[in-house]
């Protein structure tokens, strides 16, 4: 019954965020269309708008931007149109623009997210904060590094204040890289003796899964 579809539904979009998080794109390919055809069987928006986005970060990590594209702009268009779902969604968008080097497409897309946030507290918010460091790389290819150094501090409170070890952890790297490209190499070299022992304890950088 339609039920028994939805839950089933649930447990591979759950699977597939599994696999976005610990690198397994294989089987979470193979998740991520199960979950999106139980989705779609089952008549639930909010599922189905979930799975699609899932599978699109999986065909953007495996560089399939065409289908990447494909499944994440599917997933834009399921309302609603703002909210935490909207964001992730968002992003996703933006770093598939950033891999094709649009960069001003990505910029367009992170603007039109930092448009939805309302409060201050929508930061906390996982696709939110990990958003900012999105645009750390804008600001890096269009090489303002200044403004790159800004934003990443800020990317930085957003991780102390929401005890966000992996994005502290990218956020450190990403200023240990803007400080070289300063010729500010002792202060990065400060940075990195603080990262590299805590690299085996993080996992790659993924988009925000879908949940």
């Amino acid at each position: 019954n339609a039920e028994n579809i939805h839950w089933h539904g649930v447990a591979e979009n759950i699977l597939t965020a599994i696999g976005i998080m610990q690198s397994d794109h294989g089987s979470g390919i193979e998740h991520g269309k199960n979950a999106v055809q139980f989705a779609t069987d089952s008549g639930s928006h909010s599922l189905r708008r979930a799975a699609l986005g899932n599978l699109g970060n999986l065909y953007l990590l495996t560089g399939q931007f065409e289908s990447a594209r494909e499944y994440l702009e599917a997933a834009s268009t399921i309302g609603p149109t703002t909210g935490a779902l909207s964001n992730g969604a968002l992003e996703s968008l933006a770093l598939l623009a950033l891999a094709e080097g649009r960069i001003d497409d990505a910029e367009a897309l992170l603007a039109e997210m930092e448009s939805g946030v309302k409060a201050q507290a929508d930061w906390m918010i996982y696709a939110n904060r990990h958003s900012r460091l999105t645009f750390v790389e804008v600001m890096v290819r269009k090489k303002k590094i200044s403004d790159a150094l800004t934003e990443v501090g800020r990317v930085t409170e957003l991780a102390d204040r929401s005890g966000d070890r992996q994005l502290q952890m990218n956020a450190l790297l990403a200023k240990a890289e803007l400080l070289i490209a300063s010729d500010r190499s002792d202060e990065a070299l400060t940075i990195l003796h603080e990262a590299v022992p805590r690299l085996p304890e993080q996992s790659p950088r993924s988009p925000s899964a879908f949940v």
